[in-house]
C-alpha cells in the first residue's frame, strides 16, 4: 500500500473536487491544460525534493515506493505509508515554497499556495 500526492502549477484557485479531476487526469497520462501549467517552479520543487530523497537508493532510506512521474507541469509521488506523515509535512512546505498546488488523494484535500508566493 502506497501513500500518493500530486503537486503542480495552476492558473487561479480549486476546489477538491476539481483537483481530484486534474489528478486523476495526471494519472491516465492526459493534461488538463485549462487548469494546468507548464512551469520552472515544477522543475525546481522535483529538484528540491530528490536532493532530500534521491529517486535511487538505500530502499531502508528512501520513502519511495515507485519512481516518481515528472513533467513540466506536475510532480506525482507515492511513498511507503511508514514514511507517508514525513514526506507529507515536507512536500507540502515545498509545495507552497513554490507557489505549486499539492493534493492529497487519500484526503481529497487541496492545499493552494498563497497568492504573494507566486
Amino acid at each position: 500500500m502506497t501513500f500518493d500526492l500530486g503537486v503542480w502549477k495552476t492558473n487561479g484557485s480549486l476546489t477538491a473536487t476539481e483537483a481530484s479531476r486534474v489528478y486523476a487526469s495526471f494519472c491516465r497520462g492526459e493534461l488538463p491544460v485549462r487548469v494546468v501549467q507548464n512551469s520552472p517552479a515544477v522543475e525546481a520543487f522535483y529538484q528540491d525534493l530528490i536532493e532530500k530523497w534521491p529517486e535511487t537508493g538505500n530502499a531502508d532510506s528512501s520513502p519511495w515506493a515507485a519512481p516518481l512521474h515528472h513533467t513540466a507541469s506536475h510532480v506525482l509521488m507515492s511513498c511507503v505509508w511508514s514514511k507517508a506523515e514525513d514526506v507529507c509535512l515536507f512536500v507540502a512546505e515545498l509545495a507552497g515554497r513554490h507557489g505549486l498546488v499539492l493534493f492529497d488523494p487519500q484526503s481529497e484535500e487541496v492545499y493552494l499556495p498563497d497568492e504573494e508566493e507566486e
